[in-house]
C-alpha cells in the first residue's frame, strides 16, 4: 500500500511539474513571441548601406520610431521592354537581416525597367523602435506606403512582399486598392503555422495572426502567387490554399526544385513576374503553372 502511495505521490509529483512547464512556456510563447517570429539584424545608424547600384536612403517617421529605407530607381537601358519608368515595386522583406541585404531583389525588378523601395521594420537593420502589436506592424506599413505616395506622387505603385512581408502585402494591397500584388513564398495565416507546427500549443496564443487569406479574398486588383515545392520554412499547402482563393486573371505559379530562397535566381521565377508585371491592367488571362 505504501508503495502504490509512493507511486501515486511521484506520478502527481510528475504530471504537476509538466503542467508548470507547459504553461510556462505558453507564458513564453504569448508575451514573447516577438523573439520567434521576428528576427532581425541591427545596423549602426553611421553604417553605409554598400548596394551595387544606385539608391537613396530614406529615414521615414512613424509613431515613436524612424524607419530606415532605400529607394532605386529603374535601370533605364530596360525601359525599352515596357512603359514602366511611373511604376515602383513596394518590397515587404521577409523575418530575418535586414534591407542591406535587399541587392538581389532590387537589381532583379530594377532591371525589369521598375523602381524599387523597401524599408525595414522596427527593430531592424536602422530602424529604431519595436515591434509590440499587429496593429502596430500594418499602422507602420501603411505610414510609409504614404510617405512614398508623397515623395513620388506620379508613381503607380505594386506591392510585393516575401515570407513573412506577404500576410502585411496583401494587407496593404487591399486598403490601398493597389493595381498588382505578388506574393513570394506566402502562408495561409501565421496561425494556421502555428497550428502545424506547434499542435500541443492553443492557436489563441498567437497574437500576429498575419491572416493572408483574409485580405487576398478582399482584394480586387491582380494578383501572382509563387512558392516552391521544398519549402521547409513555410509549407506549400498553405499557398496551395491561397490558390483557391484566386480569380480570373490572377497567377498561381508552383516552382519544383525551389526551397525558400533565391527565387530571382530561377528563371521559372524569373519569367512569371516578368509576365505578369508587363500584362496590361485590363487583360484577364489566367494561368496555374
Amino acid at each position: 500500500m505504501r508503495m502504490k502511495n509512493k507511486v501515486f505521490r511521484f506520478f502527481r509529483l510528475g504530471l504537476f511539474l509538466l503542467l508548470t512547464v507547459y504553461v510556462l512556456v505558453c507564458v513564453y510563447l504569448y508575451f514573447f513571441q516577438e523573439n520567434i517570429l521576428f528576427l532581425p539584424t541591427k545596423l549602426h545608424p553611421s553604417k553605409e548601406l554598400g548596394f551595387t547600384q544606385p539608391f537613396e536612403e530614406l529615414h521615414i517617421p512613424v509613431e515613436n520610431a524612424v524607419l530606415n529605407a532605400a529607394f532605386f530607381p529603374a535601370q533605364k537601358t530596360s525601359l525599352k521592354h515596357i512603359n514602366a519608368s511611373n511604376k515602383l515595386i513596394f518590397f515587404l522583406h521577409g523575418n530575418a537581416g535586414n534591407l542591406a541585404l535587399q541587392d538581389e531583389q532590387a537589381a532583379f525588378y530594377t532591371k525589369l525597367g521598375f523602381d524599387f523601395f523597401t524599408f525595414d521594420y522596427r527593430g531592424y537593420g536602422k530602424s529604431s523602435g519595436v515591434i509590440s502589436s499587429e496593429k502596430q506592424f500594418y499602422s507602420d506599413i501603411q505610414r510609409v506606403y504614404r510617405a512614398v505616395q508623397n515623395k513620388f506622387p506620379d508613381k503607380e505603385i505594386y506591392i510585393v512582399g516575401y515570407s513573412l512581408g506577404t500576410g502585411p502585402a496583401a494587407m496593404l494591397a487591399h486598403a490601398v486598392r493597389s493595381a498588382k500584388l505578388i506574393l513570394v513564398a506566402p502562408y495561409y495565416s501565421m496561425a494556421e503555422m502555428a497550428i502545424h507546427r506547434y499542435k500541443i500549443f492553443p492557436v489563441f496564443l498567437v497574437r500576429y495572426p498575419f491572416e493572408t487569406y483574409h485580405f487576398l479574398s478582399k482584394y480586387s486588383g491582380k494578383t501572382l502567387v509563387v512558392h516552391g515545392e521544398d519549402d521547409a520554412v513555410l509549407t506549400f499547402q498553405g499557398a496551395w490554399k491561397l490558390a483557391k482563393l484566386l480569380r480570373n486573371g490572377d497567377t498561381f505559379v508552383r516552382m519544383s526544385n525551389q526551397g525558400h530562397d533565391h527565387f530571382t535566381r530561377k528563371e521559372t521565377f524569373k519569367h512569371a513576374v516578368r509576365s505578369f508585371l508587363y500584362q496590361p491592367i485590363g487583360s484577364h488571362k489566367s494561368k496555374h503553372e
